[in-house]
């Protein structure tokens, strides 16, 4: 099992099983005596079919949607036995974050399209937070990297932390050309780029002050190069028009090729070796769980 991939699967799949019909009568399977009902098996299992295309057939990519159920349900199940539970604050904020990028009218009509119940969707948040606390308690808390486990992967890897020239530059998006010139004008005029971007960019990343971070050449497209590359630290391109609309970029930093030192990857490196740890100690740990679970599949799922 990959917990990178997998758990969050496991845990993105509690939203998804807020988009279920409300009649539920069909059981799949029983896990510890919960059940996984067929709408909901269903629904999650369309939404694979179609990320994975004709990379999987049918038959196993429907076996491992239900594994997935099982373990999700598992993992709920276990936190209810540690009394591991989600306090009105911590639930609170989880809603909060989520619901960071809209009003409150729009999140509910947002939900409302997608045919989803706001008071199940608060519910599967509830359980998310739930068994991330439990993995956090059980597992995560449990990991520690030190420092000669840092040097050697820095070693080992010394080519990823080598690069060519680089630029760390901002933009701002919109889609019309008028406007793009104006607020060129304002930045190249001394303006806050970043409250512009953040006020007037249509990018995602206009929330951060349109902060693209660090790129060397041939990662963005190639318009970004030839707008930034040429203009030294501080500057502000003409505005670029691509198929997206209309950028203006600001180019804050810019570094020569060389090495990164270990120093300014050490927390990179922390929290990649970290996520490998839990991975595999998340695996020896919920083994033995899984193995006493009480999981009874009945013969519609193989309708």
């Amino acid at each position: 099992m990959r917990l990178g991939n997998n758990i969050s699967w496991i845990i993105g799949l509690l939203a998804l099983l807020a988009c279920a019909c409300s009649g539920r009568s069909q059981l799949i399977a029983s896990v510890n005596g919960e059940p996984v009902y067929r709408e909901e098996f269903d629904l999650a299992l369309k939404i694979e079919l179609l990320r994975h295309d004709a990379e999987k057939d049918a038959k196993t990519l429907k076996q491992a949607v239900l594994e997935k159920f099982i373990k999700e349900k598992i993992l709920y199940s276990t936190a209810k036995k540690y009394n591991i539970s989600a306090n009105e604050q911590e639930l609170s904020d989880e809603y909060t974050r989520l619901k960071s990028q809209y009003t409150e009218a729009s999140f509910r009509k947002m939900l409302e399209l997608k045919g989803i119940d706001y008071e199940k969707w608060k519910e599967d948040k509830k359980r998310e937070v739930v068994i991330e606390k439990l993995i956090q308690q059980e597992v995560t808390s449990k990991i520690d990297i030190d420092d000669a486990e840092v040097k050697k992967y820095y070693k080992r890897h010394i080519k990823e932390f080598s690069h060519g020239d680089e630029v760390h530059a901002r933009q701002i998006l919109v889609d019309n050309e008028k406007l793009a010139g104006e607020l060129r004008t304002k930045a190249a005029s001394g303006d806050n780029f970043a409250a512009l971007s953040q006020e007037y960019s249509i990018a995602p990343e206009s929330r951060r002050g349109g902060d693209l971070g660090w790129f060397p050449r041939g990662i963005m497209p190639r318009a970004f190069d030839e707008a930034c590359f040429p203009l030294p630290a501080g500057y502000i391109s003409q505005v670029v028009n691509t198929e997206f609309g209309y950028h203006i970029f600001k180019v804050v930093e810019r570094r020569s090729s060389g090495t990164i030192k270990m120093e300014d990857v050490k927390d990179k490196i922390i929290a990649r070796l970290k996520q490998e740890q839990i991975e595999k100690a998340f695996d020896a740990w919920f083994e033995p769980i899984r193995k006493k679970a009480k999981v009874e599949i009945y013969e519609e799922k193989n309708n």
